[in-house]
């Protein structure tokens, strides 16, 4: 029991996130939405409603921040890959009007396949705890913040792909069932674990299931 224990609090560790490397690394998470509604350049309007039952990729950007711009040719990237596979993808903007960001994009030649969202510099970076830009956030089909990512990364990546994706294996958890979200949430986090460790995760738990089985067994016989 204390070996399984020590990897218990082993596996733990290693869930902090889900790649070893700082820079291409998602920290794993567990909040709720915050409330908003902001408006998208294509007039619709996106709030918590909006985002349930598919999986997001929010990132939290800005025309003056030099490694949002660099992380954007990889988010396009990442966009064409997802955009088939129930994921849904949005760029916030910090604090511009949509005249100045089409202007500056198209000036630079820089193209956005996804929504561009326009939010407030104060308001909408305190409600989604953006310490600096730029800032991502992945969204479960639950509507619940499984991972965010501070600085810029790789997006196209095929490990962000694979993890993004695996979301959506994960049935959608109404708020009114609290135990089926906490089921929801715990399976985000094993399939954060590597092969691996997922191996060696269903080997115990079978090893332990068949181990209750047969003691049981034992004291009906008794």
């Amino acid at each position: 029991m204390k070996s399984l224990c020590a990897f218990v609090m082993a596996a733990s560790i290693f869930c902090g996130s889900v790649f070893a490397n700082d820079q291409q690394k998602l920290a794993i998470v567990d909040r709720a939405l915050p409330t908003f509604s902001l408006l998208g350049v294509d007039g619709q309007v996106y709030d918590p409603q909006t985002l349930k039952g598919k999986t997001w990729l929010i990132n939290f950007w800005a025309i003056w921040c030099a490694p949002c711009l660099e992380e954007l040719p990889s988010l396009n990237n990442a966009w064409a890959q997802l955009k088939d596979k129930n994921v849904g993808m949005l760029a916030i903007n910090i604090g511009e009007d949509p005249q100045s960001i089409q202007t500056f994009l198209t000036e630079n030649n820089i193209q956005i396949d996804f929504p561009i969202v326009i939010g407030s510099r104060m308001k909408t970076l305190g409600n989604w705890s953006v310490v600096r830009l730029p800032h991502t956030v992945i969204v479960n089909p639950a509507g619940r913040i499984v991972y965010e990512a501070e600085g810029d990364r790789e997006w196209d990546d095929q490990r962000f792909i694979d993890a993004i994706v695996a979301l959506n294996d994960v049935p959608y958890v109404p708020e009114a069932a609290p135990i089926g979200d906490k089921v929801a949430q715990a399976a985000v986090k094993f399939q954060a674990l590597s092969p691996a460790v997922r191996a060696v995760v269903v080997f115990i738990a079978l090893f332990v299931a068949i181990y209750l089985f047969m003691l049981v067994s034992m004291r009906r016989r008794n």
